[in-house]
């Protein structure tokens, strides 16, 4: 088509040319697949990620451009062809990087008939980093590779740290004692950039039964595929207890032999004995015999009876205990005094005393020669005689029976004139039963 304008001055000729483009369809609307316009797109550092843009209906085909921010890329081109229009489509792969990539647009530009006024689509781009390295297993003084074996003990509580690497978003962590879920404090983070490190630790206290199992840390975010975890081997110390008791003993003196049975185990097992009788140790020798716990004692004395206390120890924590009474039973023993002195014409009580187990006497009567004396009060553990008027006849030695459970003796009190001299006194022991053993 020509235009022609004249005026006054001279004839004026102005030419417009327009292409023919009759059948062309031009690039109306482009879309990246799965992604809205302007929408966040989700990528993870160091793995591969890829989009495809769609143009759909086009003729001719239409050409499409990727940019990351102001950088042009390439993708993997294809057309598709219904005999009329065009479908194009375009694949882009690329590998983020949290520092080059995040926060910036992925555009998509299409264009066919007028490459100057292209149609675009975009999405944010958000690069999401992985936990890349085992979590460190750490407490207040050391750092613990995986696997490391720790040693604790037994009912003391002890506070464990585990130590995510930097991720996005931060990492979650989770302990586990063997394959048991623990509950763990309140997890913490610090920040680096868009890093995040997550802290979680755990305070728990040990029993004997976890000894040998594994005190594991997971750690992982939504991209992190398999969780990372560390693990320390837990060495259960367990303080020496004892698990065979002393019985309590009954014995008779002299004729017997008794064994206190003391056996204990714990983690580590080496443990050690001391056996203790009124707060003092007993000194093993003569007639005390340690064989491992076990205590034995020889020879039985009145003086072994008493409470006997076992304690075993292995280092670790306190010594456990265990405690057995020895009753010793031992015939009548005079004790108190044994001469009395007066006049003739005068009274007296004279008393005899005794110490026995059991503490149950019978007392025989008082016998000198031919002097018998009957008037008498006796208890379990004394006698006591009475003289209303002595003669002649009623001084010299008196001889009387004590007897219990275990044996008869005969005890001497001697009745002196005034002023004469004192006999030492004799006692004589005439029987003694078996020995009695429980």
């Amino acid at each position: 088509m020509v235009s022609k304008s004249l005026n006054n001055l001279a004839p004026l000729y102005v030419f417009t040319y327009t292409k023919d483009i009759a059948g062309a369809v031009p690039v109306r609307s482009v879309n990246i697949v799965g992604h809205s316009n302007g929408n966040t797109a989700y990528v993870v550092e160091g793995s591969v990620s890829a989009f495809t843009c769609s143009v759909i209906g086009t003729k001719p085909s239409a050409d499409i451009d990727w940019f990351i921010g102001t950088q042009l890329y390439q993708g993997t081109l294809s057309v598709e062809n219904d005999g009329k229009l065009r479908d194009t489509t375009s694949v882009f792969t690329f590998t983020p990087n949290l520092d080059n990539d995040d926060d910036k647009q992925l555009q998509c530009k299409a264009s066919n008939t007028d490459e100057r006024s292209p149609v675009m689509t975009h999405v944010k781009l958000y690069v999401k980093v992985p936990v890349l390295d085992n979590p460190l297993i750490s407490d207040t003084t050391n750092d613990y590779l995986t696997g490391s074996t720790v040693i604790v003990t037994s009912g003391e509580s002890y506070t464990f740290t585990c130590t995510a690497g930097e991720s996005r978003p931060e990492s979650t962590i989770t302990w586990y004692l063997g394959s048991t879920l623990m509950n763990a404090n309140a997890p913490t983070t610090t920040t680096n950039g868009k890093l995040k490190t997550t802290i979680r630790s755990l305070t728990f206290t040990p029993e004997r039964s976890n000894h040998n199992e594994q005190l594991k840390c997971r750690a992982g975010n939504d991209v992190t595929d398999p969780y990372k975890e560390s693990y320390i081997v837990l060495d259960v110390y367990v303080s020496a207890y004892i698990f065979a008791f002393p019985s309590e003993a009954i014995v008779t003196e002299q004729s017997s032999t008794i064994t206190l049975y003391c056996e204990a185990t714990g983690i580590p097992d080496i443990v050690t004995y001391t056996w203790r009788k009124a707060n003092r140790d007993i000194k093993i020798s003569g007639r005390y015999i340690l064989n491992d716990g076990s205590l034995t004692i020889n020879n039985i004395v009145r003086e072994d009876d008493g409470v006997y206390t076992c304690y075993a120890s292995n280092g670790v924590g306190q010594p456990d205990s265990a405690s057995a009474t020895v009753t010793v039973y031992y015939a009548p023993v005079i004790t108190g005094t044994t001469e009395y002195y007066c006049e003739t014409g005068e009274s007296i009580s004279m008393n005899v005393s005794v110490n026995a187990n059991p503490l149950r006497v019978t007392f025989g009567d008082w016998i000198n020669d031919d002097v018998v004396l009957k008037d008498k009060i006796d208890t379990i553990s004394t006698s006591t005689v009475f003289i209303d008027e002595v003669t002649e006849l009623h001084f010299g030695l008196y001889n009387i029976t004590a007897r219990n459970d275990i044996g008869r003796v005969t005890l001497q009190v001697e009745l002196y004139r005034e002023g004469e001299r004192k006999v030492t006194y004799l006692v004589v022991k005439v029987h003694i039963p078996s020995i009695i053993m429980t």
